[in-house]
């Protein structure tokens, strides 16, 4: 199965599993009842700087605690690291890099784990440093393997944790197959949601054919032999992408790379080419990934390079008129990496469901694209908007099919409305400004409880 990475907040009294919205209340909660000043967030991975960023949207002082001598080594370098700092430390968070977390300290001087006494500070191992004062933790520190039904039999379970699997996913128990976080190939736990898929659907091939018995047709076994670990994301409102290669190691001598450094305008780019300049390997982006669909196509899947390869370099923000990068009219061009979905299976959703029924919505359900991580959800709609146009249709701005306005004019129809009373839960707007009624649209609308900071649908789901 797949699992999530579990954040912990350690309290007076329990700890708390950072995975629902009663979760988080809690934490609020902990924060105004004993009131928090500072928390330290350990862990500067993706989940730990989105927690970060979290406590700081709590009138936190929020530091973040890195034991790895920069920020998300797994996709950027010591460059990326510093324009990604630059950013963060732009919006008041502070980052600790190479800190060896000792002990969590209580009140009572105690830095016994079993003792209940609240947290006051963290303590390190580090030559020099101080304790730093904090009054909350959380724990975002990378991936378990939940194996421990395997270690109770004879399954093969790996020095550090998860299931060994072969390249078809069976486990050492003959009829036993391990896929996603848990599954330990060629000595490493994929902790993305993409090689997950992919391990899916080589198991259930494997299991088809031979647990079931079902002829596939199949010429070549199924078989997982590793997965693209590029991503591009956007945290904490700034771009950070890595694709290919993008940390050869020191000895590979077939390496040549180009690199955009601008601390000012927050960018740091980095590509990196075989020796003679003809193949793009790998690269690193951030600030400004605009351009990452195109570079990851040169890098993953081959392609001719300009004569001069430094064209590519510079970011989209510094080419003058070029602001984004067009989305390739190219059908195998991959739009959604977690589910492996191209433009051209989008755009035969989108004419088997036509003109009147391409919503977005269907649209993601029916080719799964923008339904993992939901980066792509952009590029998805911009190729809606494309066929629906050729279909002689139009692309509708409405929020859903209940609310006649874009989100922004909803928001602002909320927020100018005379009678602040009047719009405060999610039945007060459907009635004044929608029509209909439905559950589906929560997603959708509850991102109004901004503007009266408190849950607008908390009246359809009541406390139990």
């Amino acid at each position: 199965m797949l699992l999530s990475i579990c954040s912990q907040i350690t309290t007076a009294s329990s700890y708390y599993y950072l995975q629902t919205i009663e979760d988080l209340e809690a934490m609020l909660a902990y924060v105004k009842e004993n009131n928090v000043k500072s928390a330290a967030v350990i862990g500067g991975g993706l989940l730990g700087l989105e927690a970060a960023k979290a406590v700081a949207d709590m009138k936190v002082e929020s530091h973040i605690i890195e034991f790895a001598p920069i920020l998300m080594c797994r996709q950027i370098d010591q460059g990326g690291h510093d324009a990604l700092v630059g950013k963060i430390e732009e919006m008041g968070l502070k980052v600790h890099c190479g800190a060896r977390t000792e002990s969590f300290v209580g009140e009572n001087g105690s830095t016994d784990m079993d003792d209940m006494s609240p947290v006051s500070a963290l303590r390190f191992s580090n030559e020099g440093w101080d304790d730093l004062d904090v009054q909350m933790v959380v724990v975002s520190a990378g991936i378990k393997p939940r194996d421990e039904l395997a270690r109770d039999t004879d399954i093969v379970v790996g020095e550090r944790g998860g299931i060994v699997v072969d390249e078809q996913l069976k486990t050492s128990v003959d009829g036993t197959y391990a896929i996603g976080e848990i599954a330990l190939y060629n000595n490493f736990i994929y902790g993305l949601i993409a090689p997950g898929y992919d391990m899916a659907g080589v198991c259930s091939k494997i299991v088809a054919q031979e647990q079931l018995g079902y002829d596939l047709g199949l010429e070549e076994t199924p078989a997982f032999t590793g997965a693209d670990l590029s991503t591009k994301l956007k945290l904490l409102g700034c771009d950070v992408a890595s694709f290919g290669e993008n940390q050869p190691p020191p000895d590979d001598a077939d390496v040549s790379d180009l690199v955009w450094n601008d601390p000012i305008g927050g960018i740091y780019r980095k590509l990196i080419f075989n020796k003679a300049g003809t193949r793009l390997r790998g690269g690193i982006l951030v600030g400004d990934a605009n351009d990452y669909s195109k570079l990851h196509k040169l890098a993953v899947q081959g392609g001719e390079l300009p004569e001069n390869p430094a064209m590519l370099l510079a970011p989209t923000s510094a080419r003058g008129d070029v602001e984004e990068e067009e989305l390739s009219d190219d059908p195998n061009t991959q739009i959604c990496s977690c589910n492996d979905v191209t433009r051209g299976d989008i755009a035969d959703t989108i004419k088997s469901l036509g003109v009147d029924g391409a919503s977005l919505a269907e649209v993601k359900t029916c080719s799964k694209a923008g339904t993992g991580c939901g980066g792509c959800e952009p590029d998805v709609k911009m190729i809606l908007k494309q066929e629906l146009e050729k279909m002689g249709g139009s692309l509708s701005n409405h929020l859903c099919e209940h609310f006649a306005y874009s989100r922004p004019e909803l928001m602002a129809l909320v927020r100018t409305d005379a009678d602040p009373t009047s719009v405060d839960s999610f039945e007060k707007i459907l009635h004044k400004h929608g029509h209909g009624v439905s559950f589906s649209v929560a997603s959708d609308i509850n991102f109004l409880s901004v503007s009266f900071n408190s849950l607008i649908m908390s009246s359809m789901f009541p406390p139990t």
